[in-house]
């Protein structure tokens, strides 16, 4: 997924994460950005989970394998009589939102739903995790963070596409689009044009088979 003056980056650094870090942190000083040290880790955790395939696609009933529907996620989580399933499911919401039209924003003014209403959702998602989290403060999450994440929403995702332009991380702005083509019908060429890029689909194939 990275091309190869990312490449070169990235093995300086040494580690995925530690370009994404270093980065970002590039990125906020360039801006003058009051984005907190913690709000930069989850988006360095963020991106590090969703650059492998299965962690950003999941199965539903009706359409298979594909990017989860916001709309899905959020009636799931108002429906969830338990309040960690709630919170787990508006958080994944918050964070497909985020990385979606944070590196994916060109391609949806292309689609129905577009960057208002993933803006809309995935603020709106984090701002109910942090009002779950502050009412019951316990475990390992910080609701700040999130309360932060809800409020700095679309200034996020412009950092997020800034970061993408800068590293070429989205060597192919319709890269989304290609995830999609393929698991809609499985072309091998398809396949061969992702894992070109880095991107990984065994996983995806093997649930598949079951």
């Amino acid at each position: 997924m990275f091309g190869e003056k990312t490449e070169s980056m990235v093995l300086q650094t040494g580690s995925v994460e530690s370009f994404f870090h270093e980065s970002l942190i590039d990125l906020k000083e360039r801006r003058q950005s009051e984005v907190s040290d913690s709000s930069l880790a989850y988006l360095v955790n963020l991106l590090s989970r969703f650059l492998h395939a299965d962690q950003l696609f999941e199965w539903e009933k009706e359409a298979g394998f594909g990017l989860p529907t916001l709309a899905f996620m959020y009636g799931k989580a108002m429906h969830s009589p338990d309040r960690n399933q709630r919170i787990s499911v508006l958080r994944r919401l918050g964070d497909v939102a985020l990385f979606v039209a944070g590196l994916f924003g060109p391609g949806l003014t292309r689609k129905l739903a577009g960057m208002n209403y993933y803006i809309d959702m995935g603020g709106g998602a984090y701002g109910m995790v942090y009002n779950n989290l502050e009412k019951h403060r316990s475990g390992t999450m910080d609701p700040d963070v999130f309360r932060e994440l809800s409020e700095h929403f679309p200034e996020l995702v412009e950092l997020l596409d800034e970061f993408a332009q800068d590293t070429s991380l989205r060597t192919d702005r319709d890269l989304l689009t290609l995830y999609e083509h393929w698991l809609r019908n499985n072309n091998p060429a398809t396949a061969a044009r992702l894992a070109a890029q880095g991107v990984s689909l065994s996983s995806i194939q093997s649930s598949q088979r079951h």
